[in-house]
């Protein structure tokens, strides 16, 4: 890992801290923000506890297969979130886009 990406973990994870106590927040954009595979993990991990954001916008964030993995898992213990954009990540490939397709069928309020 580079100084860029920890720099982008601690962040992400900075960030994560201080949302976890915050049930205001209903929407959030990180788009064009380079969170990496890294980053959206962090976030996943977020929204498995989150009970109140109910729009994430990851777009353009260089994030793949592992990160849209992570996410999808976050999909199936979240019932908020309703709005999850993660377009411009060309690098989600089949298997990340077949993780969330599969997260969506269990995801519901």
């Amino acid at each position: 890992m580079d100084v860029t990406e920890h720099y982008q973990c601690t962040w992400a994870q900075q960030l994560v801290n201080a949302l976890m106590v915050n049930t205001t927040l209903l929407s959030l954009s990180l788009s064009f923000n380079v969170l990496h595979d890294d980053g959206a993990i962090i976030f996943a991990e977020f929204l498995k506890a989150n009970k109140a954001l109910t729009a994430l916008n990851v777009a353009a964030n260089d994030i793949g297969n592992p990160g849209a993995t992570s996410l999808s898992e976050s999909l199936q213990m979240n019932t908020t979130l309703q709005f999850l954009d993660l377009s411009l990540n060309p690098s989600i490939g089949n298997s990340g886009v077949n993780s969330l397709c599969e997260a969506l069928k269990v995801n519901r309020p």
